[in-house]
């Protein structure tokens, strides 16, 4: 029998409010076994935390964490969307008929006509089976789950599952930059074990302009043996002989970034008062580099910051470290970790230091941080103009190109944190400040271009707070498409207890919209595709942009239309997936 180092001792049956104490709260220590009891079921959700898109738009990756421990593990299950009569055309042709196919701004009306007749087939809808719902019918229990439907089955759309521990608590998905490489793997941090586990996944970038015609099997590769458990291979963080420093991941890993590309991963423990350090290499298995001490109590989420145009163009002739930023539960502050890739040592050995730390006072408590996100938008639009302006003319013109970049840098990057004391939503911006060498350089001294940039280092401010309803949990960037058919970024802060997710506008900073969801609202990923010129008349081609949430408690997903042109179904649930089921001990 393999134990955890934790010692869990959950009880295997509990009501709706023990889950959702637990989930967003105190972990205890305990035991889990993964040769004893029931293998956990692959064709259904079950208490699902994690959610992510393939890097095109082809597939749904969704991790289910077996809380309540009534199985000997957890599942991850990856779910086709693009295909024909898939997930996204059945959620547009609801979309669509809520709004009686009226045709979109470009579209004629032989296209919306054609678009009809196509969903009615799919939806075998008719007579006794009218639209939107078709076969589906109606909901039964719009107080269990919104919406207009009743719930689709999930199973037909599994297209690869396996079996991981017990108490997944995320998902992310890592690919390196475009034009530097290929590949793609999701990373999944597990208390149960505890581990990091990874999953090389297909890279399918390529598909995004046109889904509909990339025909890529779907992929979610984990050693897995003849049942479907992942393989030791594909866990990281177990055996300390595969870490550099013979490190064993601490407990409770729960919040995971990982840098700009792709090869730099943090981890938080939120009962360890600890950050890890795992180096991603795209032809080798991941490895646990460093652990990072001494952080303040209950460490939760973590967010990436985007390398700074300037510093990425300079190479290593300008000192930056990447930086991450870190929630706590327990303390009233933000942290600022550095990753500094030790490339002068033998072997090479990263590791991670606290940079600089921000004080949250700009709610009456501050404490009991969750989710972060960081939005770079506006600065990397700065930067794509600049390298269109002077690359074509480099090297010649590398001064002014670096010129450019340097005056990118004055455009703040923001970040957005969910805080419970009050609830709120904090907006805060990290500044960058490039620093210039000071007199003559010499041989020695390493300086970028002739304004002589040596380094380049970040300070964080907070600026607001507005206010959510209680339980406030997660926060994730996604684009709603606008009334004028293009896409438009949002914050949107899941408050978990009070089962509203609020989008929040950052140009006009006002929350322009809450949603309603079913009870507890976990994890959520986003799948936006808007083209510019004349619809088409394939739902394939056809702009959208739909919200997934993973509903913790209930174990489903709930699929949410963020089409603003469409005002029938916008900022409300059109389509759930999976079956509602109830914990345990509520039935």
């Amino acid at each position: 029998m393999i134990l955890s180092r934790a010692t869990l001792r959950w009880p295997r049956a509990m009501s709706a409010g023990a889950a959702v104490a637990l989930v967003v709260g105190t972990a205890a220590a305990g035991c889990f076994t993964v040769d004893a009891g029931n293998a956990p079921p692959r064709d259904s959700f079950y208490f699902p935390t994690g959610l992510a898109i393939s890097p095109g738009g082809q597939a749904l990756f969704v991790a289910n964490s077996d809380f309540d421990l009534r199985y000997n593990g957890g599942t991850v299950q990856a779910l086709a969307l693009a295909n024909e009569g898939g997930l996204r055309e059945r959620a547009l042709c609801i979309q669509g008929a809520l709004s009686k196919f009226s045709p979109l701004p470009g579209e004629s009306e032989e296209a919306a006509a054609s678009f009809r007749s196509s969903c009615e087939a799919l939806l075998q809808a008719g007579g006794a089976r009218p639209l939107p719902c078709g076969n589906l019918g109606k909901n039964p229990n719009p107080v269990l789950y919104p919406g207009p439907c009743a719930p689709l089955g999930v199973e037909p759309f599994i297209t690869r599952s396996a079996i991981i521990g017990a108490f997944a608590s995320g998902a992310v998905l890592v690919h390196p930059p475009e034009g530097q490489g290929e590949g793609a793997r999701l990373f999944i941090p597990v208390r149960g074990d505890p581990s990091v586990s990874f999953f090389d996944i297909e890279d399918d970038r390529s598909c995004a302009a046109e889904p509909g015609a990339c025909d890529r099997p779907v992929r979610l590769d984990c050693g897995a043996d003849g049942e479907g458990r992942c393989g030791a291979d594909f866990r990281v963080g177990e055996n300390p002989y595969e870490s550099p420093r013979a490190l064993r991941l601490p407990l409770e890993p729960v919040g995971l970034a990982a840098g700009a590309t792709g090869n730099a991963i943090v981890t938080a423990h939120q009962t360890q008062t600890a950050a890890s350090l795992i180096l991603n290499s795209w032809t080798s298995k991941p490895v646990l580099t460093y652990v990072l001490s001494g952080l303040a109590d209950g460490p939760t989420e973590v967010a990436a910051l985007p390398t700074p145009g300037l510093a990425a163009a300079c190479g290593d002739a300008i000192s930056y470290q990447p930086g991450f930023l870190m929630t706590y539960r327990a303390a009233p502050v933000l942290d600022l970790l550095r990753y500094e890739a030790d490339a002068g040592s033998a072997p090479p050995r990263g590791y991670l230091t606290r940079a600089s730390r921000l004080n949250i006072s700009v709610n009456t408590n501050g404490t009991d941080s969750r989710g972060i996100a960081v939005d770079d938008s506006e600065r990397r639009t700065c930067e794509v103009a600049c390298d269109a302006q002077w690359q074509a003319c480099e090297p010649g013109c590398s001064g002014e190109r670096l010129s450019c970049l340097a005056a990118c840098t004055e455009i703040p990057v923001r970040f957005f944190v969910a805080n419970r004391s009050p609830a709120s939503l904090l907006v805060g911006q990290v500044r960058t400040v490039p620093v210039t060498f000071e007199g003559a350089p010499g041989e020695s001294d390493r300086v970028c271009g002739p304004q002589r940039f040596t380094s380049a280092y970040e300070i964080m401010e907070l600026q607001d707070s507005v206010a959510l309803s209680y339980g406030a949990s997660r926060v994730s960037l996604g684009h709603i498409i606008g009334k004028d058919g293009t896409p438009q970024l949002r914050v949107f802060a899941v408050a978990f207890d009070s089962r509203f997710i609020f989008s929040y506008d950052p140009a006009a900073r006002r929350v322009d919209a809450i949603i309603r969801t079913g009870r507890g609202p976990h994890s959520i990923a986003f799948d936006t595709f808007a083209p510019t010129g004349e619809a088409g008349s394939g739902s394939q081609r056809r702009a959208h942009s739909f919200m997934y949430v993973a509903h913790f408690t209930d174990s489903y997903i709930g699929v949410v239309d963020l089409d603003a042109r469409r005002p029938e179904s916008f900022g409300s649930m059109v389509l759930t997936l999976g079956n509602p089921q109830s914990p345990q001990e509520s039935q």
